[in-house]
């Protein structure tokens, strides 16, 4: 099967924190960052993922550019190149990539084509080849018996959603972050499928770090597994679960993601809610708290901290923030919720955690903002000619926004949820992107589509119609008057 990619560019991507392997993309010797800065980049953007040391860009173009540490060869250079401290382009020209995930040192992407690939570390199974090896540079093809829409990364484990709700899996399962009763192993070293409860409850979207999980339905509800020291898993009364419960959270779940011990989570009556240890508590949890977020739309969270994206552009965190990774131009922790400081003149679309370091999707000021969604996020939606036996696929792809958590470190990334219309907009034209049909960037196309100059043409023509009709009638009144002035006077 094969996929339109649909997405709105955002050019601009802004990091902050550890430096230490070039994971800032910077061309700066300065081992850490305060703020947030842009990086340059030679391509628009659409979408940003963090590993533990290494980040990745996808671009309007469907190439990757990355940079960071290499040492497992995640970005795809031998290993004599330990880190590449500015952004360089990955792979070569003939790969078409719809989507992206990092995990702790390995790198995953989905293909226009509907195929998963892997490169980097493999050590816990990662690449999903059947046997555990110890790193590749080039990326291996993960074989999936089903059609994939949707890629998800842990620390070292690895999620692949279907078009028809399944769960794929493969990656280290110690903790029990799989949830599966078929999984016995801490090593599952090919894709395995995860049964999870009847078929009209299907799995939209997972969030995980490297010890937990939390899977998202179709109804908005979600099961978790793994470690639940911290009490983070609400619902879950031992400190760990091999197998899924339900999390016990107050409404239906919007967007949610998992940091080191705890979640934060946007409910879809506006409400924030955290559970587990973080700076906004005290406590180890076991229930879900609430948090004061104005206009919150999404939501992010890595390695003892926590992001709110709000719908005006703006971004608040709290959390731990020794390497500067909170972007506050300062390097104190956040006890409580604080805006982050982001470029002048630029709006937050998404955040991605890597393990001491952020980076930001920014939007520029003078773009055009479509309200309060649909911006800065790429997915793939079957073309024309595909056929589905029901709405469910399509609801499984059109997912609520999504958390991904790479280690201890952290790599969750966040978007807006995605509102499609069916068979709109001309979803039969690969690389197509959103409210433009020649790929500029909606702010280019603003004032200047084919409709608006047909509309301002309709309104001249409006115009001199009228005109005309008001000089016609004012002479015709005009020659009324004449002739009866002329018979008065005869």
């Amino acid at each position: 099967m094969k996929y339109t990619c649909v997405a709105v560019v955002m050019p601009f991507v802004a990091t902050t924190g550890s430096n230490v392997y070039g994971q800032l993309g910077r061309r700066t010797s300065e081992q850490r960052s305060n703020s947030f800065c842009i990086v340059e980049l030679d391509a628009d953007i659409t979408h940003v993922s963090c590993g533990q040391f290494h980040t990745v860009a996808l671009t309007t173009g469907h190439r990757l550019i990355g940079w960071g540490r290499n040492s497992e060869g995640q970005l795809g250079f031998s290993s004599d190149v330990p880190s590449i401290q500015e952004p360089e382009l990955l792979l070569s020209p003939e790969w078409s990539i719809g989507k992206v995930c990092c995990g702790e040192a390995f790198t995953m992407f989905l293909t226009l084509d509907g195929e998963v690939y892997v490169f980097g570390a493999g050590s816990c199974g990662q690449l999903g080849q059947g046997a555990s090896s110890v790193s590749s540079l080039v990326p291996l093809q993960v074989h999936l018996s089903e059609a994939i829409c949707e890629i998800f990364c842990g620390a070292r484990s690895c999620f692949a959603l279907s078009v028809s709700g399944n769960v794929f899996a493969w990656g280290e399962s110690v903790s029990g972050i799989f949830g599966s009763p078929y999984v016995t192993t801490p090593l599952v070293l090919q894709p395995t499928k995860l049964s999870l409860g009847p078929q009209k409850t299907r799995i939209t979207s997972i969030a995980a770090s490297d010890s937990f999980a939390v899977y998202i339905t179709s109804t908005c509800d979600a099961v978790v597994s793994g470690n639940n020291a911290q009490g983070q898993l609400v619902g879950v009364e031992s400190s760990s679960t091999m197998s899924w419960r339900q999390l016990k959270i107050p409404h239906c779940i919007r967007h949610i993601a998992c940091g080191t011990n705890h979640l934060v989570a946007l409910l879809a009556n506006g409400r924030v809610v955290h559970s587990g240890a973080s700076s906004l508590s005290s406590s180890k949890g076991g229930t879900f708290q609430s948090i004061a977020i104005d206009r919150c739309c999404g939501v992010a969270a890595g390695r003892n901290r926590s992001f709110f994206l709000q719908s005006d552009g703006g971004l608040m965190c709290c959390g731990k923030n020794k390497d500067g990774q909170l972007g506050l131009a300062s390097f104190s922790d956040a006890q409580i919720i604080t805006p982050v400081m982001l470029p002048h003149g630029h709006h937050a679309v998404a955040v991605a955690c890597g393990g001491r370091h952020t980076a930001v999707l920014l939007n520029c000021e003078n773009s055009e903002r479509d309200g309060d969604a649909d911006k800065g996020i790429m997915n793939l939606i079957p073309m024309e000619d595909e056929t589905l036996s029901d709405d469910e696929p399509l609801r499984s792809m059109r997912t609520v926004s999504f958390g991904r958590w790479d280690e201890d470190i952290s790599s969750v990334s966040f978007y807006r949820a995605p509102s499609f219309k069916v068979g709109s907009p001309n979803p039969g034209v690969e690389s197509q992107h959103a409210g433009s049909s020649s790929g500029h960037t909606p702010s280019s196309q603003h004032g200047s589509s084919r409709d608006d100059g047909d509309y301002d043409a309709f309104l001249l023509a409006k115009a001199v119609i009228a005109i005309t009709v008001v000089v016609v009638v004012a002479g015709g009144l005009g020659w009324i008057a004449g002739k009866r002035w002329s018979s008065r006077k005869s």
